[in-house]
């Protein structure tokens, strides 16, 4: 969505929608990783690295609208991970089990994703996973942005 060209060859005329649609939700996460270890009562040095790694994952997959997809998911990937990792664990260790296990989910659905896209092993069930594990992930940030507001309203 993001390329000049589609898979077809054609000019792609709605890459400039895709890449302000990626703006807007890099933005939004970013904003949710700043705020999120607010929800938890934790070290402020575990606080800081949660959203750092966080913030780092979401300017990362920003670079993917000057191409090079494969290594920003990678490395965004990565960042993303370690702060997933801080958040599971302040989540259990919080009792909101449901929000973990969501979380746990999401990130298993991004992991099968990752996986069909990097072997090619069922690529044509790609596009409708792609589309539940999205659902999935902005389902558990929503909730995590609702949990946020009330604690704070």
């Amino acid at each position: 969505m993001l390329d000049n060209y589609a898979i077809n060859g054609k000019q792609n005329t709605a890459r400039i929608y895709a890449r302000i649609s990626l703006g807007i939700l890099c933005s939004s996460i970013l904003i949710l990783w700043l705020y999120l270890p607010r929800l938890f009562d934790i070290k402020r040095s575990v606080a800081v690295l949660t959203s750092a790694f966080g913030v780092l994952s979401m300017i990362t997959t920003g670079f993917m609208v000057f191409g090079g997809h494969d290594v920003v998911v990678r490395v965004a990937g990565a960042f993303g991970a370690i702060a997933l990792l801080l958040t599971f664990k302040q989540l259990y260790d919080a009792h909101y089990r449901k929000l973990f296990f969501l979380g746990i989910f999401s990130l298993i659905l991004f992991l099968a994703n990752y996986f069909i896209y990097e072997t090619g092993l069922m690529i044509e069930n790609l596009p409708l996973l792609q589309k539940f594990t999205f659902i999935s992930c902005m389902a558990w940030f929503a909730i995590l942005n609702v949990m946020l507001i009330r604690r704070y309203s």
